[in-house]
């Protein structure tokens, strides 16, 4: 089984809605994100969120189209240190990316998306 296990969001500023970029899936049978913040008044959804789209990374296009992966949201209070659920099986998207959409605090977060697959 091959892991991985990559920082998509580094220290970034916690305002509005922040995304990673796009990460190719498509043998990848698990994910789940831990994420982490400099202020502990921070709040907000961590969430997966997935694209079917014919894109090229190679050809320089990206994914336009995302929807949330069912059951991945995990309600950040206090600047917990927070960890998606496991999605597994059947995991059959093209595109993977980390959504953090705050409701309060400041500071930073850092997000490492953690997939496993064949």
């Amino acid at each position: 089984m091959r892991t991985s296990n990559e920082t998509v969001l580094n220290a970034i500023e916690n305002i509005g809605s922040v995304y990673s970029a796009p990460v190719d899936c498509r043998f990848v049978l698990g994910a789940s994100c831990q994420a982490t913040f400099t202020d502990n008044t921070t709040t907000g959804i961590l969430k997966l969120q997935a694209s079917n789209d014919n894109a090229s990374v190679v050809n320089g296009e990206q994914p336009t189209n995302w929807s949330d992966i069912p059951n991945s949201n995990a309600t950040v209070s206090a600047g917990a240190t927070t960890l998606t659920p496991i999605t597994t099986a059947p995991f059959a998207y093209q595109w993977l990316r980390v959504a953090w959409i705050s409701s309060g605090g400041a500071g930073t977060i850092t997000a490492n998306l953690h997939t496993m697959g064949q």
